[in-house]
């Protein structure tokens, strides 16, 4: 009995391993995704920075080819408005990648909290019967040997009294 029991719960503990080696994998492949969506959004806005900065400087060129009095006048305006959206374009894109990161960092918060580990640190209990994880009362009897998994520990425990729960309020 003693051998089953912790067959059982080796089961048990592997089923679980699983699970967080999967949501690991769910979670690296999400940050990935996201690292790489953010890899390719940088390099359309380095793109697109390229191309308007060469679309000012060619405006500039012709506007000041044209120019044959007070050139250096015109020039020095010029160079300004560039000199400006430049900067207002640097600024832009530090914005926007800090906004990236700060949702990407939210996103890997979102995941970490939803590991079952996480989930049972919190207080939750996973309640297993014949090796199977219990959702439901309606199969259990009072007598029956249950295994109940905690954050630090796996209890056993038989049921001494069951009461029907009604499912639209929850009471702690």
């Amino acid at each position: 009995m003693v051998i089953k029991a912790q067959q059982i719960l080796a089961r048990q503990q592997q089923n679980l391993q699983v699970q967080q080696a999967a949501m690991a994998s769910r979670v690296r492949n999400m940050l990935m995704h996201k690292k790489e969506s953010q890899g390719h959004l940088k390099q359309k806005v380095a793109t697109q920075s390229r191309r308007l900065l060469h679309v000012q400087q060619t405006a500039l060129r012709d506007t000041t080819s044209k120019l044959l009095h007070k050139p250096l006048l015109h020039l020095s305006k010029f160079e300004r408005d560039l000199t400006h959206q430049a900067a207002n374009l640097k600024s832009f894109t530090g914005n926007y990648f800090r906004s990236q990161q700060k949702d990407l960092s939210l996103l890997e918060v979102r995941c970490c909290s939803m590991s079952p580990l996480e989930v049972l640190k919190r207080g939750f209990a996973i309640v297993y019967y014949q090796g199977g994880i219990v959702a439901s009362g309606n199969n259990l009897e009072a007598g029956a040997a249950i295994n109940i998994r905690l954050w630090d520990s796996t209890l056993e425990a038989t049921i001494t009294q069951k009461q029907q729960a009604n499912g639209d309020t929850f009471e702690l």
